[in-house]
Parts: C-alpha cells; sequence; structure tokens
C-alpha cells in the first residue's frame, strides 16, 4: 500500500473576489510539496470564509479553489469541509440563541438541530460547488456533519466530520463552553457503524480514521470534551487516529493515548482576512500556516510537514512546535499507532526480577543510536586489524629465536595459525611455550590499545566536554577483589584518577549472573561503592570462552567468579545528561557482546590460558613491588 496524503487547510477567511498575495503563494507553495505524490486528499477544517459573507465572496472562494485544481491537476482525489464560526450567516436571533445554549447547557436535539441548520445554507451550497470542482466522488453535502469513506492508494480513509460550531455565536470567550450534543454524536456513531459494516460485507476494511472539526477539543464545555476523547479514542466507537482541527490560527501536536490506543491531533490555520490594511492584520503575514500528512500504515508512521509565511508571504518550513534545534528538520515523523506492543521505548537491562527501566526513544536517541551503531561497526574492524598487527608483530619476532630455516617454517604455522584459523596444529603448542610471557604482554598490550580504539572511536558520540574513561579489571582471588589491569582516557590517556580496587559483587555480579552490561544510573541499588569522580557508568563482564575461576568462599563452599571486567565512565563538565542515554544505547546496542567476542578472539589465536595469565599478572605486580 502506498502513502495516504492529506492536504490539511484551515482558516482561510477567503473575503475578496480575487486572489490574495498570500493565497496565490499559499497555492504555489502546495504545488511544489505535494509534486511527489500521487494523490491527495483535501482538508479544510473550517472558516473558509470571513464572517460568512458567502454571497458576497462566493466568486472568491471558486477562484481560490479552481486555481488550487488548475495547479495541482488530479493530483486532488477528493475534498471533505466542516464549517467553523465564520462559515455560520450570523443573526441577532442566532447570537441569542447561541448564548442561550452555552450558557443554560442546553441540548441539542433534532428539532435545535433543524432550526439552527437553516445559518449553513450558504456553507452547503459553497461545499458541494467546490466538490464539483474537484469532481468529487462523494455525494452532495446536505449536513455540517456526517461520516464518509474513501479509497486512495490502496487504502480506505474514514472521514468523521464533526460540527464543533453550531453553538457558536462570535463571543470572546466562547473557549469551554461549546457543544456537540448527543444528537450530533449519535448519528456520528450510527453512520460510522453502517461504515464499518458495509465494507466488512465487502472483505474490506478501514486503513485510518480520521476526525475533523474546526474548534480543539478543549473548546468544548468539559462533559463534552471528556465524551469525544472517549468516542475519538475507543475501537467500540469511532477509533480514531487523527483529530484535525483550526480555529486558534497555529501548528500544534498533541497526543491522547488510554494504554490501547493513541490519537494525534494536528491544528493549522492561516488564520487572517488578508484584505484587511490595518496595522494589527498587517504584522500577522508571517503566521499563515497550513500542514500536510504523510501515512504509512505499514511503517506505523505520520510525517508531518508544516508550513507558514514569512513576511514576505512566501512560506517555508515551520518550526514552532519543535523543541531543540537538534530535531530542525523538514518534518516531524510520529507514529500512527502507540499502542502497548508498539511503545517506542527500549528497555534497560537489570538483574532478573527487578524492575526494567524504558528509555524513550527521541530525536536525539534515534540520532545517537545511528551514530554509535557506526562506530561500533568502525570499532569491530580496528579490532580485526589491530589483532592482525600483533599477529604479524609476533611472527616477525620469532626471528630472534629461530635459525633462519627453521624460522620459515615456524612462519608457516602461525600463518595458518592466524590467518588460516588452524587451531588443530601441535606444533603451535610448542611455539608458544617458548616465549609465553611474551605471549602474555603482548595480551595486556592489545587489551590497552583496545581501550584506547573505543576512546578514540566513542568519544565524538557523547555530548561536548564529555570525559571518558574505558577500563579492564582482573580477578584476585586473595581478597575476592578486582583491581586495575588497564585504563584509558580521553583526558589523561593512562594516567588518568586512579583505578579503584572493588570488591566482588554489587554491579559486576549482576552484570556477570544476566550475561549482559548494566549501567549504573538504572541500577545504583547493586552498585556498591559510589562514583565520587564520575557521573554514570557502564559494568560488563565478557562472558568469553573459560572466563571463570573457580574459587572456595569462607565456608568452603564452591563458587565461580569472572575474571575480568570491562567498564566505561564518563563525566560532563557541562552536567549535560545524555551522557547516561549514550551508555543506555552502548548497553542496547551489545557492547558487553561485542567486547566479550574481540577478547575471544586473541585468546583463541594465542591460545592464552587466563587463568594462567592472572598468575603473570599477580607475580608482576608482587615483582614491582
Amino acid at each position: 500500500m502506498a502513502n495516504i496524503n492529506l492536504l490539511h487547510l484551515s482558516d482561510l477567511h477567503i473575503s475578496d473576489k480575487r486572489l490574495s498575495s498570500t493565497s496565490k503563494k499559499l497555492i504555489d507553495d502546495i504545488v511544489s510539496q505535494i509534486k511527489d505524490m500521487s494523490e491527495v486528499i483535501l482538508v479544510v477544517s473550517g472558516d473558509t470564509v470571513d464572517k460568512g459573507e458567502f454571497e458576497k465572496y462566493i466568486k472568491g472562494i471558486q477562484l481560490f479553489f479552481q486555481s488550487l485544481k488548475d495547479s495541482t491537476g488530479k493530483k486532488i482525489k477528493d475534498v471533505y469541509f466542516v464549517p467553523g464560526n465564520h462559515d455560520k450567516v450570523r443573526s441577532k436571533s442566532n447570537e441569542l440563541y447561541g448564548k442561550y445554549i452555552q450558557y443554560e447547557r442546553y441540548e441539542m436535539t433534532e428539532e435545535v438541530w433543524n432550526l439552527q441548520s437553516k445559518n449553513y445554507t450558504d456553507y452547503l451550497n459553497m461545499v458541494n460547488v467546490v466538490k464539483k470542482i474537484f469532481n468529487s466522488k462523494s455525494r452532495n453535502t446536505t449536513c455540517t456533519f456526517g461520516v464518509e469513506y474513501c479509497e486512495t492508494n490502496g487504502g480506505i480513509i474514514c472521514i468523521v466530520k464533526i460540527d464543533t460550531s453550531w453553538a457558536t455565536y462570535g463571543g470572546k470567550e466562547e473557549s469551554g463552553k461549546l457543544i456537540i450534543g448527543k444528537y450530533q454524536f449519535d448519528k456520528l456513531r450510527a453512520q460510522y457503524s453502517e461504515i464499518k459494516d458495509k465494507l466488512e460485507e465487502k472483505g474490506k476494511e478501514l486503513t485510518i480514521t480520521i476526525g475533523i472539526g474546526h474548534h480543539p477539543v478543549n473548546w468544548l464545555q468539559s462533559s463534552e470534551e471528556k465524551k469525544i476523547k472517549k468516542y475519538m479514542i475507543d475501537e467500540e466507537y469511532f477509533n480514531m487516529n487523527l483529530y484535525l482541527c483550526g480555529h486558534i490560527h497555529d501548528m500544534d501536536v498533541e497526543n491522547w493515548n488510554n494504554g490501547y490506543h493513541s490519537i494525534m491531533t494536528l491544528v493549522t490555520g492561516i488564520g487572517w482576512n488578508h484584505q484587511d490594511t490595518s496595522s494589527n492584520e498587517k504584522d500577522k503575514k508571517d503566521e499563515h500556516r497550513y500542514s500536510l500528512y504523510i501515512i504509512d500504515k505499514e511503517k506505523n508512521s505520520c510525517d508531518i510537514i508544516m508550513r507558514r509565511s514569512q513576511k514576505n508571504g512566501k512560506f517555508v518550513s515551520d518550526y514552532s512546535v519543535y523543541t531543540n534545534d537538534e530535531e530542525k528538520k523538514d518534518k516531524l515523523c510520529y507514529p500512527l499507532v502507540m499502542d502497548n506492543s508498539r511503545q517506542p521505548f527500549i528497555n534497560m537491562n537489570a538483574p532478573k526480577g527487578d524492575f526494567i527501566s524504558s528509555m524513550f526513544v527521541d530525536t536525539y536517541m534515534i540520532n545517537s543510536i545511528k551514530k554509535i551503531q557506526n562506530q561500533l561497526v568502525a570499532f569491530q574492524k580496528k579490532a580485526v586489524e589491530l589483532l592482525m598487527f600483533y599477529e604479524r608483530e609476533y611472527v616477525e619476532e620469532q626471528k630472534d629465536l629461530y635459525e633462519s630455516e627453521e624460522y620459515l617454517d615456524v612462519c608457516l604455522q602461525l600463518n595458518d595459525r592466524f590467518f588460516k584459523k588452524d587451531y588443530a596444529n601441535p606444533r603451535i603448542d610448542e611455539i608458544f611455550s617458548k616465549e609465553i610471557k611474551r605471549i602474555y604482554r603482548k595480551f595486556t598490550g592489545y587489551l590497552y590499545d583496545v581501550l584506547v580504539n573505543f576512546v578514540t572511536l566513542f568519544q565524538d558520540c557523547f555530548p561536548e566536554n564529555t570525559n571518558i574513561r574505558a577500563h579492564f579489571r582482573w580477578y584476585n582471588q586473595d581478597g575476592d577483589k578486582y583491581f586495575r589491569l588497564c585504563q584509558y582516557s580521553n583526558v589523561d590517556g593512562e594516567d588518568g584518577p586512579n583505578l579503584s580496587t572493588i570488591d566482588w559483587g554489587g554491579m559486576i555480579e549482576q552484570s556477570y549472573k544476566i550475561g549482559s552490561s548494566l549501567v549504573y544510573s538504572v541500577n545504583q541499588k547493586y552498585n556498591n561503592h559510589k562514583p565520587v569522580k564520575w557521573d554514570d557508568f557502564l559494568t560488563a563482564v565478557p562472558l568469553f570462552f573459560k572466563c571463570e575461576q573457580e574459587i572456595r568462599d569462607a565456608s568452603n563452599r564452591k563458587r565461580k567468579r569472572p575474571m575480568i571486567t570491562f567498564g566505561i565512565s564518563v563525566l560532563n563538565e557541562d552536567k549535560n545528561k545524555n551522557i547516561s542515554k549514550c551508555l543506555y544505547i552502548l548497553e542496547y546496542l551489545g557492547i558487553s557482546q561485542l567486547i566479550t567476542s574481540i577478547l575471544d578472539d586473541f585468546m583463541r589465536d594465542f591460545d592464552v590460558d587466563y587463568t594462567q595469565y592472572l598468575k603473570y599478572i599477580d607475580s608482576e605486580i608482587n615483582q614491582g613491588e
């Protein structure tokens, strides 16, 4: 199924028989924005005319939509209208009646509706005139509200048209006082059910349901607002995906969610009388807005393109609803459906049985995931290159141990081991045994170089002015503790703040048990030492082959301990909390598993016995003391 494309106009306030300059630039911009779209559904959410003067400006309305049709060709497949407060033909009796309805909270009945509908005769005539311009396949509009559907780009859209304006009278304090009414609710629900049943009989189903109204729902009386939200979001009623409105002459995006279903409300609008030459209206030249929505049901996405005019009347991207500069792109992207099975959250690692923290995937996260993923690939590539360097270096070093003819044979044996992965050759054991300490020294150097590569590659993934330290610790059975093996920092290199010695337990134990990394900020209760010089850190236990050492505890019971740990500590001088998000992403993308693989490769190729390596480390430290 192709994308479903919606063009949302509102509050045009047409008040001339000619095209205003804003209208011309609006049409030009629409043409440029939809040039790559095959089909577009046009939605107009009220106040098409200014002050209900249809008789005076019907030619101007026709001219605008005819120009839009001529400029866009056959792209606009159909058009749907709802009335705004300016689309009513106002009278003194209508004003008195509207006040009575709002203040007395009078219920709409069919009789009341029939009386009010007389104010919309000119509006309905206008709607049908415009529908003819676009060769609309839908039936003539005889009511200001109702439910219709159309097929576009392989999908079926249901349009629920809601009249939020029938009880308006033009007062400045109408917010929170408007009524939809039981009569309208019941009619809309019945029509919606009828359409669903009709489609089901044909073996079809609705792709999306869109609600259209002139006013944001918070302009309704509280009981009415509560009711319409229930109707919109509940699967037993309208099961809407979007609600489009205008009136406030601004752009806004809001989500409602009941835990099972969500709905986006999208607000836009041109908003001003283009022919008004008063200074106040002239100053609003840069406040004209319209929007495009590109819906992909299969990807569960709704792309929102917001456009606004500048002082010169030309339309550009509207960034008014963005929260920060990093988000500013030509479109916003929201999930079309946000239910419990599709929540855009990343679950953090935690010990089994514990509460699992979740992290919302915002724009910063999406950009960071891409950047960190790319660096993980680069890190893995660097590790492969690093291992090959150590292997070639080791081959070269054998010249000091063997005569030239024997050296050639050794080279062949080692090349088969390192580059052809021949692990069954008994000759290799003999070669390695002659210089086992050299291999251990190389392994220590290799671990340090891994840290250097990590910090160098990932420092740009963290916010500016972030200090990063990566390290390895080794296990010492005496005291059941973990000591510094090597470390590297982007600030002090190897000579940074001394890596503390820590006891078995805490984050190391929990990371070992779950087989993955843990981040301190979401697992603080398990940490047995509070960081003093760092804002946050990640702990991982590489589970490579024979990574465990069996010991006996104070009760002479056998216990297992991982023999090496990996960690990342971060500190941001500007107190930027996004540093923790970067650690969460590293955890989510499997940094622990990658470190395990990198260590495994060296230990397998050089046949490193880690138990013996730890004894070597211990003896070297003791000799140093």
